[in-house]
């Protein structure tokens, strides 16, 4: 089983994920009929490149099986914070290095204002579009000093969480 995404022919900001069952041959299409060609190169029916008298069927479940995502546990917690390989944190009580969980803690709060900060800055955005010169020289100051705090923040929360990724793993193989 195979996927692959296009955006052809689609709105924007969105994206089409085909689910393909890989042929051990190629077929070459070849016709003089220019309709069928385009319908083909369109993938506008998936059944039109099935064999006939095959049966599907078993291929088309396991698809669907390897295409199903996880249901997201009730309960689990607060984030999911992946430490290693092997361990997964969803609280703050998940940490075994108090240390670890104060950066993690200080991340999150960021993490909060960062999110805060970007619903401003689409905001200021929409109102940029919509503003005449004069607003606009206003608001782009705005935007400019909102996109700086933004990435600023960004990069503490990335070094927060570093920090406290790399001070758990110390603390685990004490």
């Amino acid at each position: 089983v195979g996927w692959f995404a296009t955006d052809r022919f689609l709105p924007k900001d969105s994206v089409c994920v085909y689910t393909f069952i890989p042929n051990r041959e190629v077929t070459l299409i070849e016709s003089d009929d220019e309709q069928y060609l385009a319908k083909r190169a369109r993938i506008s029916s998936i059944k039109d490149t099935w064999k006939p008298g095959v049966d599907y069927a078993p291929l088309i479940a396991l698809a669907k099986e390897k295409q199903a995502l996880p249901e997201k546990e009730e309960g689990k917690g607060d984030f999911e914070f992946i430490i290693d390989d092997h361990h997964t944190y969803h609280k703050l009580s998940d940490f075994k290095s108090p240390t670890a969980g104060e950066l993690f803690a200080k991340a999150l709060t960021l993490q909060e204002t960062l999110d805060r900060y970007q619903a401003e800055l689409a905001a200021k955005r929409e109102q940029y579009a919509e503003s005449n010169a004069a607003d606009k020289n206003k608001l782009a100051d705005a935007i400019l000093s909102l996109e700086k705090d933004t990435e600023a923040l960004y990069k503490e929360i990335q070094q927060l969480t570093l920090q406290a990724r790399n001070e758990e793993i110390r603390n685990m193989s004490r």
